[in-house]
Formats: structure tokens, C-alpha cells, sequence
């Protein structure tokens, strides 16, 4: 059961990409404004001081597992920015060249996390991933060259001009916190945009980093905050794992899997619908694999706008499954016939591959415009059965598998309710 609850409360997040955006930004303020918390005391202070190497670490070792490229380059990166500020900034920043390397780490950490948008999920330790290492490593070597540099030399000058910064603020300078806040922005918008697991995953490094600098003098701060970092990097993760387990990769709908794990909870009445399109194989040899492929995820889309609370899962190849929870199958069947309905009077423009846009705003703005396209319909056929005359779960799926049957027998496109 908590496993089915999982992957629902994944699957919503992964539809509402606002929230997986907003909750951590109040997490984290919320996390800021509470600081230094009331519990901790110095038995707590060594075990919240080395959380972030655990959490940090484990997140580091899932993705690279899961070969989840992106976020294992962001849990570096956060684990190396920690060890640095835990070695090097626990002085105060008007000590030596404390307030320096303060500057530089935040600078340079922000402007690499937003540089990872770049890269697509490569492996940690393929050939990119070995040339990124090295990429880190000179910028490091960089930073040390640049602290020895003013150890030698005068420039104090740089306070008061590009690094100022308003104390009441912030110690971090006033054109830092503007590009980190960019950045930020900028990741959040391609994590809205893209929808991808190492989009989220920068946007929250950039969000617990952003803060952990801007707060900087608060006590506690970076340990706090990257222990954050870490448990939300692995949260992801967890829905990662939950996605592959349980969401059609084609669709975007739950699966066959999750389908299962979900009828062993079902209640005392549900009502389960199973939907098969019609012709489909004839509809792929004449326009080919692709295409078809485009029908599925029409039929998917519209399968979630059905109403009475309706669950879709792609049961396998063109057939489908709705759950209707609470309901019999007379409750359901105007709902279902509305469905029926809006999938065969969908337009299916056939366009030449070359010349289709990848975005989708793009190609429904166009849909229509030119001649020579070719509209096509595809029509589904649907078998409906409740459990007030079936002893189980699965005597009720097999009679609304055979009134699917019924309805292909009758002529297709209608819906068939099962006979006792």
C-alpha cells in the first residue's frame, strides 16, 4: 500500500512541476528564517556538521546507479563546495583572505550548476564525465592561484568597487548575489520547462546554495541547508526509481505495474474499463511506427481528462485500463462514451517528419495551415465491468476484457458493459 501511495504521490509531482518548484523554495526560507534551531545543541552540532557528506555522498552513488548523469555532477559539486567551506570559511570573513575564497566559491559554484544544463545524462565516469573532472579541477587550481595572488598583493580596491556588498543584506557582493539569483531563475524556468530529473535537481543545488551564501553569517547555515540539498537530491531519486518502476516511458501514464499494485486496494466498489484501439495494427503499417506511437499518447492525454475520478494505466501495446474507484459501472459509462467520443473526432495530422516542430505549442498553432496535410481518425473500443457481480479483482478485469471483445464484435468504436 505505501508503495501505491509512493508512486501516485510521485506521479502527481511529476504532472504539477510548480509544486516540486515551490516546495522546496519554502522548505528552505522557511528552513532560513528558523535558524539556529531550538533543538540542537552540542551533542546534535557534530552529527548535523557531517549529514551533508552522508546525504551528499548517498545521492552521489544512487545517481550514478541510476545513471543519472546530471545529478550525480550536482552532488559533487555540492559535496566539494561543503568540504571547502567547512575547511576553509569557518573564520571570519575580515580574517586573511577568508572573505575572498568566500566570494569565489559561491561565484563559481553557481555559474557550474548553471553550466550543467548543458550536459544530458551522461555517466559520471565516461569520457565527458572524466574532461568535466578535470574542468573542476582547473578551476581550482585557478581559485588558489588568484588567493596567492592577494596574499601578495594589495587589492582592497575591489571591496569598494565590482565585489561591494550591503552588510545589512549580505556579505556576499550586490553583483554576486544578482548572478546566483539569474542563475537560480534561469533553472527554474528549464526545470518548468523540460520536466527533466537533473533540471530539478541544479535548480535545488542553486537554491540551497544561493541561500547558504546570501545567509552566510547565519549560524549553522551550510550545514543546514546542504543536508537539505542532499535530502531533496535523494527524494528525487526516489521518484526517479518510482517513474521507471510504475509510468509508461511512451505515455507518461502508470503502467501495467502500477496497475497491479493498485488493485490490490480497490475497496468495495470500483469499476474497471478496458480500452483497446481500434485497427491499430493495420493504422501502424500504413503509416508507420512512429505515428503510431504519436496515437498512443493522444489516446493517454485524453484517457486523463475522463471524468468520475477516473485512473488511466497503459495496460500493454494499444490496450488500456481505467479504475474508477467508488463507482459502478452505470455511474461510469456517460463518462466513458464522452471519451469515446473525443478520441474519434481527434484530428491525426500526417506531416513529413522533416518538417514537423519539435515543440508542441508549435505544431497545434500550425495544425491545419498547410494543404497538404492528411487528417486521420482512430476510434477506440471499450469493455466496462463492476464488482457487484465478480468475486474478485481479477474475474472483474476478465469480464470487462470480454465485453472489449463485445464491443470489437458489434463493430468497434462503442462501449460494452459486461454480461452476467
Amino acid at each position: 500500500m505505501l508503495v501505491s501511495f509512493m508512486s501516485r504521490l510521485s506521479f502527481s509531482l511529476c504532472w504539477l512541476p510548480e509544486s516540486r518548484l515551490f516546495l522546496p523554495l519554502v522548505v528552505v526560507v522557511l528552513t532560513v528564517v528558523s535558524l539556529p534551531a531550538s533543538w540542537l545543541n552540542q551533542t546534535h552540532l557534530p552529527m548535523l556538521i557531517e549529514l551533508p557528506y552522508v546525504l551528499l555522498g548517498l545521492a552521489l552513488l544512487l545517481s550514478h546507479l541510476y545513471h543519472q548523469g546530471r545529478n550525480a555532477r550536482v552532488a559533487l559539486l555540492l559535496l566539494v563546495a561543503y568540504y571547502i567551506i567547512q575547511t576553509r570559511l569557518q573564520a571570519p570573513l575580515t580574517m586573511g583572505t577568508t572573505r575572498l575564497e568566500y566570494v569565489l566559491l559561491g561565484s563559481l559554484l553557481s555559474l557550474n550548476l548553471l553550466y550543467l544544463t548543458l550536459f544530458s545524462e551522461l555517466r559520471l565516469w565516461g569520457q565527458k564525465g572524466i574532461l568535466y573532472l578535470f574542468f573542476l579541477l582547473l578551476q581550482i587550481g585557478w581559485g588558489a592561484l588568484v588567493i596567492d595572488y592577494d596574499k601578495a598583493h594589495d587589492i582592497s580596491y575591489l571591496w569598494q568597487g565590482y565585489l561591494f556588498h550591503y552588510e545589512p543584506w549580505s556579505p556576499f557582493p550586490i553583483l554576486s548575489l544578482c548572478m546566483i539569483g539569474i542563475c537560480t531563475l534561469i533553472a527554474a524556468l528549464l526545470a518548468l520547462k523540460r520536466h527533466q530529473t537533473g533540471d530539478h535537481a541544479i535548480y535545488i543545488a542553486l537554491l540551497v546554495s544561493s541561500f547558504t551564501f546570501v545567509f552566510f553569517s547565519k549560524p549553522l547555515i551550510s550545514a543546514t541547508l546542504f543536508s537539505l540539498g542532499g535530502l531533496f537530491l535523494l527524494l528525487g531519486l526516489l521518484r526517479c526509481s518510482l517513474d521507471l518502476a510504475f509510468v509508461d516511458a511512451l505515455t507518461g501514464i502508470h503502467g501495467r505495474r502500477a496497475l497491479e499494485s493498485e488493485l490490490k486496494h480497490v475497496g468495495r466498489c470500483y469499476t474497471l474499463a478496458m480500452l483497446d484501439v481500434d485497427h491499430f495494427k493495420k493504422f501502424n503499417d500504413t503509416y508507420g511506427h512512429e505515428t503510431g506511437d504519436d496515437v498512443l499518447k493522444v489516446v493517454a492525454k485524453l484517457m486523463q481528462e475522463t471524468g468520475c475520478g477516473a485512473q488511466a494505466y497503459r495496460y500493454g501495446g494499444e490496450e488500456f485500463t481505467i479504475l474508477f474507484r467508488g463507482k459502478t459501472s452505470r455511474e461510469c459509462l456517460e463518462a466513458l462514451d464522452q471519451l469515446r467520443c473525443a478520441i474519434a473526432d481527434y484530428p491525426l495530422y500526417l506531416r513529413n517528419n522533416k518538417n514537423r516542430p519539435e515543440d508542441d505549442e508549435a505544431g497545434r498553432k500550425r495544425r491545419g495551415q498547410n494543404a497538404a496535410t492528411k487528417a486521420v481518425h482512430v476510434t477506440i473500443s471499450i469493455g466496462v465491468a463492476d464488482n457487484q457481480y465478480f468475486d474478485s479483482v481479477d474475474e472483474t478485469l476478465k469480464a470487462a476484457d470480454k465485453a472489449l471483445y463485445g464491443a470489437k464484435k458489434k463493430g468497434r468504436n462503442c462501449v460494452q458493459s459486461a454480461v452476467v
